[in-house]
């Protein structure tokens, strides 16, 4: 394949991923508003966060159904599943695999948060705000 083919399959997918902004943003904000806090974590009550994390594996199963893969979800215990999707590769072609994190540590004092709340999703300017959110919200890459 030459350098053009491969900058205009680059476009063609940059431009798919431009377009999916807005629903890829959403999806994100719904994610992080689950307070998926890990139960077992130091100082946490087992009783007030088990099953968070299932919620958060049940929507990113739900993506990654959504994006034509096979999903298995599993639980290592009880309340705390966990969801692996798979796209096969064609032939001999390599598969894709889709694995979330979905658990985060306890967000500590409320009132440190200075720019949205702990588990809001919001977005201000090219940021987006919550518990376990780490990286802009950036799509294109500048050519």
């Amino acid at each position: 394949m030459s350098s053009v083919e491969k900058d205009s399959q680059l476009n063609c997918l940059l431009a798919v991923l431009d377009g999916l902004r807005e629903s890829m943003t959403a999806s994100l904000q719904e994610l992080v508003r689950i307070p998926s806090v890990n139960p077992k974590y130091p100082g946490v009550e087992y009783k007030d966060h088990v099953g968070r994390e299932s919620e958060a594996t049940a929507m990113l199963a739900d993506l990654y159904s959504r994006a034509g893969a096979s999903v298995d979800v599993f639980a290592v215990e009880e309340g705390r599943c966990n969801a692996v999707g798979r796209i096969s590769g064609r032939g001999t072609g390599k598969s894709l695999v889709f694995n979330g994190h979905v658990d985060v540590v306890p967000a500590g004092d409320p009132s440190e948060w200075t720019k949205a709340a702990l588990f809001s999703g919001e977005v201000i300017g090219s940021r987006m705000y919550g518990r376990g959110i780490r990286r802009r919200l950036v799509f294109r890459v500048p050519s």
